[in-house]
């Protein structure tokens, strides 16, 4: 085989981003002056889709309650593009919990939405998201505290602490 042809095998190859196996396979389909014009027709290989870029990590969520009343429980799990991320977790003060988004589900895009749903225990009266970082809210539903509520979250991975994002909610209940 000549130097000049290998090499022009080798180039071609690249360009497509052949493996061995599938360049063998062309081979014994082509003799060796058409393999090379087969190769130069074909155009380079395109991925199906870009690789995930965005954000993974974990959302802290620290449950306070209001000066004089009760401790409730929440209820809280992570959504992309309607799809859970997580598991429900249960949320009870004063103690911090972590909602976890694995590396391989990590989000598309560098900046992307995503929702947290939650609900109340009976009783809560209200709620106040009190301090949180690395994200921007985009909005919440409006149903009664013990249905579903979805908070929309603007997560822009430029914008935060690699993998980290938190929030405090603050509930109030009747005294």
């Amino acid at each position: 085989m000549k130097a000049t042809y290998k090499l022009e095998l080798e180039q071609q190859q690249r360009r497509l981003g052949l493996s061995h196996k599938q360049l063998n396979r062309y081979d014994r389909k082509h003799n060796d002056h058409n393999l090379i014009k087969y190769l130069q027709s074909l155009e380079p290989k395109v991925e199906a889709s870009a690789p995930a870029t965005g954000f993974y990590g974990t959302l802290d969520i620290t449950p306070e309650k209001q000066a004089g009343t009760h401790a409730k429980d929440i209820y809280a799990r992570l959504y992309y593009n309607g799809n859970p991320l997580t598991n429900e977790i249960t949320l009870r003060h004063p103690h911090t919990q972590q909602l976890t988004v694995n590396i391989a589900d990590r989000l598309p895009d560098r900046e992307a939405i995503l929702t947290l749903r939650v609900r109340f225990e009976a009783g809560v009266t209200g709620v106040d998201l009190d301090a949180y970082a690395g994200f921007e809210p985009q909005g919440l539903t409006n149903n009664p505290l013990t249905e579903n509520n979805y908070l929309s979250m603007l997560v822009n991975i430029g914008n935060l602490d690699p993998g980290v994002l938190s929030m405090t909610l603050v509930t109030s209940t009747a005294e």
